[in-house]
């Protein structure tokens, strides 16, 4: 009479059942029963088996949703417990706003550029704002300064007083006369509420004694959101000598 036994099972092929090929743990199971051939289990035998097994799964095995959205990528939900959740993509956002009025304000006032220049975040809420263009003053020997600004809500229009929240520090500059120069200015921005649209803009001023209109043109506004999560994500194993599909728990760049 041949004897099977199965006092452990090997998680490999465990989880190869269960969670199909390539899961994240390989371990050991263990049953408390043996079972005999022509033999007749008894109920509470086959079940103390399947609740061990059950229990070394639920241990072992990474937990997350019971669904996804294509696309979307895997990140840690929690240190323990459920781990995995259902990521979307981080939020991004690229503008070409039209040149906006310049301005003679001594003082810094918005440009208007919130209705081109946005960004949902729904990942992190940590943002990289980037904006890029042409500055100049029409007084000679006068500049400007700048900055990049941001909230939520309704946009400011052109020439309005400062609002939102500062993410860079102002820049003067004072470029050599009738000159026109290449700027770039950009900030990283943190805790910004998921889901919730957010405007940025150039808050600009002339600077000098001259006076003159300080201007911004052929205007480029970029964001792009992190994906950081608890700073680390899980990816699938990138190791020429063990590459057999495992996952990793990997720091992400911040």
């Amino acid at each position: 009479m041949l004897v099977c036994r199965f006092a452990t099972i090997a998680a490999a092929t465990l989880f190869a059942l269960l969670l199909g090929s390539g899961s994240a743990w390989a371990t050991s199971c263990s049953v408390p029963n043996f079972f005999v051939n022509s033999t007749i289990a008894d109920a509470d035998t086959v079940n103390a088996n399947f609740t061990a097994v059950l229990a070394c799964v639920n241990v072992n095995s990474v937990v997350g949703p019971n669904s996804t959205t294509n696309g979307n990528a895997a990140c840690w939900n929690n240190t323990t417990g459920s781990l995995l959740k259902d990521c979307p993509a981080p939020g991004s956002g690229q503008g070409t706003p039209a040149n906006p009025t310049g301005t003679a304000s001594a003082s810094l006032v918005m440009m208007g550029l919130g209705s081109s220049c946005t960004i949902i975040p729904n990942r992190s809420g940590k943002v990289l704002l980037v904006v890029s263009g042409n500055a100049a003053n029409s007084a000679s020997g006068d500049g400007w300064a700048y900055q990049i600004r941001y909230g939520i809500g309704g946009a400011p229009a052109n020439a309005m007083a400062v609002t939102g929240t500062a993410a860079t520090t102002s820049a003067p500059d004072v470029p050599p006369t009738g000159i026109a120069l290449p700027f770039s200015t950009q900030g990283v921005v943190t805790g910004l509420a998921l889901g919730t649209p957010v405007w940025f803009d150039v808050a600009l001023q002339r600077f000098g004694a001259g006076g003159g209109t300080a201007s911004v043109t052929n205007l480029t506004c970029s964001s792009l959101e992190s994906r950081l999560d608890f700073r680390h994500s899980p990816r699938w194993r990138s190791d020429p000598a063990n590459d057999n599909g495992q996952l990793r728990d990997l720091p992400y760049a911040a």
